[in-house]
């Protein structure tokens, strides 16, 4: 087989998404700047006249998503849809429960071939084909979707494995929850190449296992990865492949303190317009309630053209630790705010399917409180 693809991985694409804010027309900031990042990876594709573009699962943030949400999405691939370009969607976590997928309507049905179960990519008569993946003889890329066991299909030998799966060795950032135990390649299909979604960081594991990486940042756990897509060509068995990164605004920490109470002390030459800014006061109660440098660089910011700027205090009786060893420039962020509290808290409990349940009656009370 020769053949060549794009493969795009977690996008999480929600409405109102937390580093954004409604634009002129309505549509969340950070949501445009993903839709954006996806129509780099769609003009690439065509302008590559690729065979197959691939997403690697977890389109939507959750099961179900608004209808707009969908629209926009199907917009965004659209090019794709409309070329002789073959569009597959990975069922990821994030988009089924195992009985309802996340774009499995109708509507839909022809658009794209989703992967529900695991498939495989084989030449037919000089055809691509994609069917149930088995053990027959011969060239194949095999497709798995996300799935809490895939033992049945073990020992079964392929040339490359595209999926949505944990798998030994992969490394994530602190914000990031990952369900389940990560799988033994012993307990997957084999491959010579391995070419992954689910973890948000793109990296390497051995030499022949590559995880894509979420198209772009989703928060502060991935502030200095690099974030893009996976373009590869497979040749007579040869695999070549290269990852292509994607324009994405930066995400920045300030820190401020009472010794550094004057927003002459703070530099922001480097924040530029449309960039995630996390301003974080640290120190005692009474001098954050009484300084108002946060809320002047907030200002600032604002004006400067910044997409987003929160302020998300830590109060230094309540920490037990120093500023420093918490806020390090350039360290992942552990954010004190109470959506990431309820995410520290289920990982804890082992009990994942907490989180969106939490996260949703907070949203519920604050809303109240409004």
């Amino acid at each position: 087989m020769n053949l060549s693809w794009v493969n795009v991985s977690d996008l999480h694409l929600k409405l109102n998404e937390k580093y954004g804010k409604p634009d002129k027309d309505g549509i969340n900031t950070r949501l445009k700047k993903k839709l954006s990042a996806i129509n780099e990876a769609v003009n690439f594709a065509l302008d590559k006249k690729v065979n197959f573009f691939f997403i690697s699962g977890d389109v939507f943030d959750r099961i179900n998503p608004p209808e707009a949400l969908r629209r926009l999405f199907i917009e965004s691939v659209y090019p794709i849809i409309n070329s002789n370009i073959h569009l597959v969607i990975l069922a990821g976590n994030h988009d089924t429960n195992g009985k309802e997928y996340s774009l499995s309507s109708e509507g839909y049905s022809t658009m794209f071939t989703l992967v529900k179960t695991p498939k495989m990519i084989t030449e037919v008569n000089g055809n691509l084909s994609i069917s149930d993946l088995d053990s027959s003889p011969g060239e194949k890329i095999a497709l798995l979707p996300y799935m809490t066991s895939y033992s049945e299909y073990k020992d079964i030998e392929c040339d490359v494995l595209i999926g949505h799966l944990h798998v030994e060795g992969a490394t994530w950032g602190t914000s990031q929850l990952i369900p389940g135990n990560p799988l033994s390649l012993n307990n997957i299909p084999k491959a010579k190449y391995y070419e992954l979604g689910h973890i948000h960081g793109h990296q390497w594991i051995k030499n022949n296992i590559q995880y894509v990486g979420s198209l772009v940042k989703e928060d502060f756990g991935e502030i200095d990865e690099r974030k893009g897509f996976v373009y590869t060509e497979y040749t007579n068995g040869e695999v070549n492949t290269s990852f292509i990164e994607v324009f994405d605004n930066m995400f920045f920490i300030i820190k401020v303190d009472k010794d550094h109470d004057d927003i002459s002390y703070y530099n922001l030459s480097e924040i530029m317009e449309g960039d995630i800014v996390k301003i974080v006061p640290f120190g005692s109660k009474e001098w954050i309630q009484s300084s108002i440098t946060a809320i002047s660089l907030k200002k600032m910011l604002l004006e400067k053209g910044a997409g987003f700027v929160s302020i998300e205090p830590v109060v230094e009786a309540d920490t037990n630790i120093s500023l420093e060893s918490v806020y390090s420039i350039g360290d992942e962020l552990k954010s004190p705010s109470i959506e990431d509290e309820i995410c520290q808290y289920v990982k804890d409990k082992n009990n994942i399917s907490m989180k969106e349940t939490g996260i949703e009656i907070f949203n519920k009370v604050k809303s109240l409180q409004a």
